[in-house]
């Protein structure tokens, strides 16, 4: 038999319905785009779950992609996950949630920064109360936004770093880590 080849898996998600509401998993049932969420609805899924999954895999690293919590959870979300890192030594990498479109996003990234894992943000487009809605007039408008939002957080250096860059004191990130926008 060969060895495996090492695996990074770059897109996963591991949740804790007790930390962050998830309304995919939480609220009532909906039509998913992958297929039927019944089987997971109202259940968690912890880094052991996924560790288990895919110890006949030989992945030596891993990315979390932020789950589907409520935004205004996302910085919950993204501290916990980094925990599950901290405690053990998966993800490697964290892909938290923010609305660019925010004219508040700067303080959710400064937040996200501080977690020594932090990779990058995803913005969905498709949520309640994000993007999408409204005709030609509210998405170009949202658009600006979101162009408004992603200004503000260069400005304050609340920019995701590379791997193993630290903060000039030493701590995890936020506004004067050791990275450029």
């Amino acid at each position: 038999m060969s060895q495996m080849l090492p695996m990074v898996d770059a897109h996963h998600h591991v949740f804790d319905i007790t930390q962050a509401h998830y309304p995919w998993a939480m609220d009532a049932p909906v039509k998913a785009h992958f297929g039927p969420y019944e089987k997971i609805h109202g259940k968690s899924y912890l880094l052991d779950d996924y560790l288990r999954d895919t110890a006949r895999q030989n992945v030596v690293k891993s990315v979390h992609v932020e789950a589907g919590a409520k935004p205004e959870h996302a910085e919950r979300e993204a501290a916990w996950v980094q925990a599950q890192a901290d405690r053990h030594g998966f993800p490697h990498g964290i892909v938290a949630y923010a609305n660019l479109a925010d004219p508040d996003v700067g303080r959710l990234l400064d937040a996200h920064c501080r977690h020594r894992n932090m990779r990058g943000i995803r913005m969905m487009t498709k949520r309640p109360g994000e993007l999408g809605a409204g005709g030609a007039v509210a998405a170009s408008q949202e658009r600006s936004a979101v162009a408004q939002g992603i200004r503000a957080a260069g400005r304050a250096r609340s920019v995701v770093r590379p791997a193993g860059a630290r903060a000039a004191d030493g701590g995890g990130g936020g506004a004067g880590a050791g990275f450029s926008p």
